[in-house]
Order: structure tokens, then C-alpha cells, then sequence
């Protein structure tokens, strides 16, 4: 009926690898080094999932994810995702012989603000994305597939997540987009 799960971790990382601008600017793009330094990450993650014996064919999951980086001699790593909240609703249920486990599902993901970031960062934004899916596994004969379709960004959010390396350039992450799919077990 109910799962619950909580994971943490802490990572010390010797010459952990990023990128660093070095102030330079060629062809209207700023010039980037390598740089490494020892490194700590640290975080975890928590969730629940809802799945009623009396309603088999409801799945309700929620779930939080917190990474923190920092450099050992002080200051903050670079591209360390915001706190992010992600939820899930999904119905499965057994049409006929053919199509056994149909589902139809609703994702949303909420990324909050990242502030805690290094010296040559911007904050990252906070936004909140929706996805809708439907699929099902299907059995013809000896034939099995797994069909979906899925709609990605369903609001067509315009949004720049924090990690994107054309984040500096002000080039914002993939708006909606449909993504049709068969998967055969042979």
C-alpha cells in the first residue's frame, strides 16, 4: 500500500574536473579552462509511494532531491541542480488480451532556485514542468511490445535549466515535444 525511502550520501572527490571562465571573450563566446580542485558532494533524496490494495491500478509518487557541491578550499562547485520535487499520477489498467497493462500518466517536475553557486555563476531559475503519457503493453500472438506516447513540457514552458552548458548564451531548454515509442521483446 505504501513505500517510503530515504538515501543519502556524502562523496569527497580528489581533482574533481570543471569548467572555469578565464575572462576572455573570442567570436562573442567567453573562453573556458579546466580546472580541478578536491571536491565534497553531499545530499540525498527522499519519497513515497502510494499504491491502494483496494485500487491496484492507482500509483501515486512524490519524491525530493537535494545535491550540494563544494570545493574544499572554499566557494561552491559549478552546475549543481536546484532542490527538485518530482510527482507522478499514473493509472494501469487491462483493457483485453491484446493491450494488458494501458496506462495513462501525468509527470510534473519542480526545480527551485539555485542560489548557492560559484563565483562566476548566475542563479538558476526556479520552474515547475508537465508531461502526459499514455502506452501499454501489448500481446499479439507470440508478439510482445511496449507502445507510448508521450507529451514533454505540455505547457511549453520557456525555461533555462541551471545545468545547461547555453545557459551563459541565454538559450533556453527544449519547449514541448512528442515522443512516440514501441519497444519489441524478442
Amino acid at each position: 500500500n505504501l513505500e517510503f525511502f530515504i538515501n543519502g550520501y556524502y562523496n569527497t572527490i580528489n581533482n574533481y574536473i570543471y569548467l572555469q571562465p578565464t575572462g576572455d571573450i573570442r567570436n562573442d563566446f567567453q573562453v573556458l579552462t579546466y580546472e580541478q580542485q578536491d571536491a565534497e558532494l553531499y545530499g540525498g533524496e527522499a519519497g513515497i509511494h502510494l499504491h491502494p490494495e483496494n485500487y491496484k491500478w492507482l500509483h501515486l509518487r512524490s519524491s525530493g532531491e537535494y545535491v550540494r557541491g563544494k570545493i574544499v578550499s572554499g566557494g561552491n562547485l559549478p552546475r549543481i541542480p536546484g532542490f527538485t520535487v518530482k510527482n507522478n499520477a499514473r493509472v494501469v489498467l487491462p483493457i483485453n488480451q491484446t493491450f494488458q497493462a494501458a496506462y495513462v500518466e501525468l509527470n510534473n517536475k519542480n526545480v527551485f532556485e539555485q542560489t548557492k553557486i560559484s563565483s562566476h555563476e548566475t542563479p538558476g531559475q526556479a520552474y515547475s514542468l508537465f508531461d502526459i503519457g499514455v502506452g501499454s503493453d501489448v500481446r499479439f500472438n507470440k508478439l510482445q511490445a511496449k507502445l507510448f506516447i508521450n507529451v514533454n513540457n505540455l505547457f511549453d514552458k520557456n525555461y533555462i535549466d541551471h545545468l545547461s552548458v547555453l545557459k551563459e548564451e541565454n538559450i533556453a531548454n527544449q519547449g514541448r515535444n512528442i515522443v512516440f515509442g514501441i519497444n519489441f521483446n524478442i
